[in-house]
């Protein structure tokens, strides 16, 4: 019986930096293994506005899960990444919108 193995970590590239040898090792002994992240990495660049961020950081993840051999990465912050501090009058509007 095969093991099946999720991997849930918080920015886009915390599977690969954090665990990237055990998932490796987890695939060769026949592991199925998915990618799940909870944020999507729009955030910490000075170059880039938070679209094209999380747009590079989305295929760079696809990438390293494919040198991995993992299962595609499922990435499930909308609103997660979105939650940064502000006014409650801007939360508010955010989360009406």
């Amino acid at each position: 019986m095969s093991k099946t193995v999720l991997a849930l970590v918080p920015h886009p590239d915390d599977a690969e930096f954090f665990a990237g040898g055990l998932i490796a090792n987890l695939i060769d002994e026949g592991a199925k293994v998915y990618l799940a992240i909870a944020s999507d990495g729009c955030r910490g660049s000075f170059e880039h506005d938070s679209a094209t961020l999380a747009q590079i950081r989305r295929q760079e993840a696809q990438r390293a899960a494919q040198v991995l051999g993992a299962e595609p990465r499922s990435c499930l912050a909308t609103l997660i990444s979105k939650w940064i501090p502000c006014r409650p009058a801007c939360c508010a509007k955010r989360l009406s919108a």
